[in-house]
């Protein structure tokens, strides 16, 4: 068989044992039943990943990167070769704007 993990944010990690026989006397019924789980598990899993991302961004924001200073900051890091500032800057940008699109 094959076992859930407990805890809400862990329900989309399901654990396969490999001795397992995938098909039992019903087939078609367990292939259906497979496919509804794994459909379930997915949509756990993509709800999970957009808490953890909402989380990370509302942490970005409070650690100070604003839309509206975005543009200088980028500004500031191609003047002095702060490389990695400006990589930030612009992955905040594109899921800023990535949120905002997607609603």
């Amino acid at each position: 068989g094959k076992t859930v993990i407990g805890s809400h944010e862990d329900k989309a990690i399901v654990l396969y044992k490999g001795d397992v026989n995938p098909r039992d006397t019903e087939g078609s019924m367990d292939v259906e039943n497979s496919r509804d789980q794994l459909l379930r598990v997915l949509e756990t899993r993509k709800a999970v990943l957009q808490k953890e991302q909402g989380m990370a961004f509302a942490h970005v924001v409070a650690a100070g990167f604003d839309i509206d200073h975005i543009g200088p900051l980028m500004s500031f890091a191609d003047c002095f070769g702060a490389s990695c500032m400006k990589d930030a800057c612009s992955r905040f940008f594109h899921l800023w704007k990535a949120k905002h699109e997607s609603g």
